[in-house]
């Protein structure tokens, strides 16, 4: 559900959504944020991606970095309301 919607369901009135985006170009930095390789470790760890498959991607993503071509990105909404004001105060 959109959770600007939720906001209004809530009563909440001044509702703003900002977005903000996160880029990153090297692959140890966004390993080192978002657990990109203890990720790929828990899918082989739960069966969901094959070994060979998850050595081969990680290998691919490190070369891309080393030759600056990897790119990471990621977009996250702060959205933010007011109460409206109690009348009885």
């Amino acid at each position: 559900m959109d959770i600007r919607v939720l906001f209004v369901e809530a009563g909440l009135h001044e509702i703003r959504v900002e977005p903000s985006v996160s880029v990153m170009t090297e692959f140890e930095t966004a390993d080192s944020v978002y657990n990109i390789s203890q990720t790929v470790d828990r899918a082989v760890a739960m069966g969901l991606l094959a070994p060979s498959a998850a050595e081969s991607w990680l290998a691919d993503v490190k070369e891309l970095s080393r030759h600056g071509l990897f790119l990471c990105t990621l977009t996250t909404f702060t959205v933010t309301g007011r109460k409206p004001p109690n009348p009885g105060n």
